[in-house]
């Protein structure tokens, strides 16, 4: 299950960064903020980490992947990644996924949550044993954050 998630999530970063999307220009200026000028790591304190998935490791920022900024808790525990996006990123796996009822569109697939609002596309993910109603929990404590 894990290897699944991990292959998932590596197969995201290359399609994202190879422009592979739900058809939309995920790169087009949405008139939102740049999601270069966030600091991803910013966006949660440890004490909502803490509420959302039971512990809060220490924040690291990741590398940017194609027009992704990011941050991590934990090796492979939690992930954020944000992009300024005209619309919802998704892969091709991604089409059966219910909403999340998060933002302007969302998606709740197995080991990820995403939403878009304000023009920023989010990815709140794991490689871990995170369930999908944590991942919708951390995802909920952004959402007001990207609004402002």
């Amino acid at each position: 299950m894990r290897l699944g998630v991990a292959i998932t999530c590596a197969t995201m970063l290359v399609l994202t960064s190879c422009g592979g999307s739900n058809g939309g220009d995920n790169n087009a200026d949405t008139g939102g903020s740049s999601t270069a000028n966030i600091d991803v790591c910013s966006l949660l304190s440890d004490e909502e980490v803490s509420a959302a998935i039971g512990s809060a490791p220490a924040s690291e920022p990741t590398e940017p992947a194609g027009p992704f900024t990011g941050c991590k808790w934990g090796s492979g525990l939690l992930f954020v990644q944000i992009a300024q996006s005209a619309t919802l990123i998704t892969a091709p796996t991604e089409t059966d996924c219910p909403s999340a009822g998060i933002g302007d569109e969302s998606t709740m697939c197995s080991g990820s949550v995403k939403f878009l609002t304000n023009g920023i596309h989010t990815t709140v993910s794991t490689i871990e044993d995170i369930s999908l109603e944590q991942l919708a929990a951390v995802a909920t404590t952004l959402l007001p954050k990207l609004q402002d």
